[in-house]
């Protein structure tokens, strides 16, 4: 096999090096560019005499490889690929590229569907998925571990995703996928273990779920063996959102009068159904004997699984309270006549937000927007505004009362995302406080508002105390993967068959995943991630890192104080009013640096607040 001698720094899929400019300029009008062939002062040498720097010998094989990954990895169209690989052959004739990008991402040449549930299914599994995790090496998860777990040796968990997401807007075909992640993995993104496509969500609950409970039941039953060892495979959670979790579950819908997944409260009719009262709680042993009849619409084909069918199938913080009560509040305050700001608040809230967008942390994908884009926020906007910045936005807007009202929500939910979740004590405090938001919602806006997400937010400290913080079984990882799913399809036709293509070339591209790494601060001095709390509690500025020596000269606030309105001390939590920058910078060592802090403009303050979401 004849190898190729790199002579410059480029990417072996550059073109090589030594072109002068007249191989650059724009070629005269009566070029004949059939005829063209590659330049005569491009040189492909066998030697190493006049490799740039250290000679580079890369064997075809190994190219290939590196352009399949690269090809994958940017979603490359075939056509787009193909067109390459024509130019490769007539480049490096003697190197066999292959003239077809089929033939190179090895893509299956036919798929074989199952029709089922009124549309095609197609499924992967989850036995080979897992036997390459274990593979890659396994992390040791930090996580909550289950009472139903303890003891069980060599413990795999899995935590799946169920949902639905339409193809495009012009049509009714919807992808119904089930996803999973393995919690000990150092793969941090979920795989697809099975996928249903259709002009609607798939008709027979137990006929999409009977592959995957099947595989389950037997890893469950006989553990997984490979590499000498018997893994145990259990799912710690199964998220979705409240319809999906109705289908799964075989209860009532979320808007029927019994549709609360964990008491038995029955609704009252006020235009739509409410609930404003607490029953008898639902246990496993009450779901699985259907006691309460009138929750049940038949048997959940997830029975035989080895789970709690109340808590392992947890309420979701995405849906119900980002997309669900934060999106309503903001559309009570815009829009709903009695309620809404005027225009000139909207409009003091929106130059507010805008304000932010240059001090926001780069650990958010999307910057602050105006309140005149909020019906396009996506989750994280919502939730960005819920535990970060909807308190300086609102200060001063909202009437005092309201504004209290809005803190109880925002103190709550930031407990129950942050590490404070972990301790017994700070999730029965914020599960007060989300009770006592929701028990003040007909005082200070109207009854109507009391719907299944209302109440639902008195229930969701019982998941945290089973499952830990709400991000541990939130359903973000699995929203952002359905984005690269839609993504995977190039034509408005076969659909299943393009995404399970894709899949399955890109299974052969390990490199292709994302790897969990070791969560360590990072520092730099860049505006909107400069600003740290410290192990004692001061606020500081970092204005120069030493990588080398792990230190940085930082400059510290003077003054720090507790946030008002607030139903407790801002300071237990490490949210401050800040200002007072001290004139003369001091060295510290990083590890002196606890939690990145998001700081934003509050009068001639600062308001800053540690980012609880992610682990910086």
């Amino acid at each position: 096999m004849s190898k190729i001698i790199l002579k410059t720094g480029l990417t072996p899929m550059a073109m090589p090096a030594t072109i002068n400019e007249s191989v650059l300029s724009e070629p005269s009008c009566d070029t004949d560019h059939r005829s063209e062939q590659i330049p005569q002062n491009v040189s492909i040498s066998s030697s190493t005499e006049h490799a740039f720097s250290a000679s580079q010998t890369i064997s075809t094989s190994s190219l290939k490889v590196d352009l399949r990954s690269w090809a994958i990895n940017h979603n490359l169209k075939h056509s787009a690929l193909s067109d390459l690989l024509k130019l490769l052959q007539k480049w490096y004739p003697s190197d066999n590229y292959p003239a077809d990008a089929r033939t190179l991402l090895k893509t299956p040449r036919s798929i074989q569907l199952t029709e089922v549930c009124g549309g095609s299914y197609y499924y992967f599994g989850l036995r080979n998925h897992i036997i390459r995790i274990i593979s890659q090496g396994l992390v040791y998860y930090k996580g909550k571990v289950l009472q139903n777990h303890i003891g069980i040796s060599n413990l795999i968990t899995l935590k799946v995703g169920i949902d639905g997401v339409p193809v495009s807007k012009s049509s009714n075909i919807q992808l119904w996928p089930i996803l999973a992640s393995v919690d000990q993995a150092r793969d941090a993104n979920p795989f697809v273990v099975a996928i249903f496509c259709g002009n609607q969500k798939p008709q027979n609950v137990n006929e999409y779920l009977q592959p995957f409970v099947h595989e389950l039941v037997n890893l469950e039953e006989q553990g997984l063996e490979t590499n000498g060892l018997v893994y145990s495979i259990r799912v710690r959670c199964i998220v979705a959102d409240a319809p999906a979790r109705s289908f799964i579950k075989c209860t009532k819908n979320h808007n029927a009068y019994y549709g609360c997944e964990r008491c038995n409260c029955k609704g009252e009719w006020h235009r739509r159904v409410i609930f404003r009262s607490t029953c008898e709680m639902y246990t496993e042993e009450t779901f699985r004997s259907q006691k309460f009849e009138k929750h049940h619409e038949g048997d959940s084909p997830l029975l035989p699984l080895s789970m709690d069918m109340i808590f392992q199938i947890p309420l979701d913080y995405m849906h119900l309270c980002c997309l669900g009560i934060m999106k309503k509040l903001l559309l009570v305050w815009t829009s709903k006549t009695g309620y809404k700001l005027s225009a000139t608040q909207q409009a003091i809230v929106s130059g507010r937000l805008v304000s932010f967008r240059k001090f926001t942390p780069n650990n958010f994908a999307r910057k602050p927007r105006s309140l005149t884009e909020f019906k396009h926020f996506k989750a994280t906007e919502f939730r960005q505004f819920m535990l970060y910045i909807g308190p300086v936005a609102l200060r001063g807007i909202l009437g005092s009362e309201r504004y209290k009202h809005f803190l109880l929500y925002h103190t709550g939910m930031y407990i129950l995302v942050s590490k404070a979740a972990n301790d017994l004590d700070w999730v029965n405090y914020a599960g007060a406080l989300l009770q006592e938001f929701v028990l003040g919602i007909e005082t200070h806006y109207y009854k109507e508002l009391l719907t299944y997400n209302m109440h639902s937010l008195k229930h969701i400290r019982d998941d945290v105390k089973v499952l830990g913080p709400v991000d541990d079984f939130s359903a973000f990882e699995f929203e952002n993967y359905m984005t690269v799913l839609k993504r995977l399809m190039r034509s408005n036709r076969d659909h299943l068959k393009q995404v399970v293509k894709r899949i399955l070339e890109t299974d052969l591209v390990p490199s292709s995943r994302r790897l969990r790494t070791e969560k360590n601060i990072k520092v730099t001095s860049k505006v909107g991630d400069n600003c740290f709390l410290t192990v004692d509690s001061r606020l500081c500025l970092v204005q120069k890192y030493d990588e080398e020596n792990q230190e940085c000269s930082v400059l510290i606030f003077r003054t720090s104080k507790r946030a008002k309105y607030y139903p407790m001390h801002s300071s237990e939590l490490g949210i401050y009013i800040c200002k007072d920058l001290s004139h003369s910078a001091q060295l510290i060592k990083v590890s002196a640096l606890s939690k990145k802090c998001y700081r934003v403009p509050f009068k001639e303050k600062w308001f800053c607040i540690p980012l609880c979401h992610v682990d910086v």
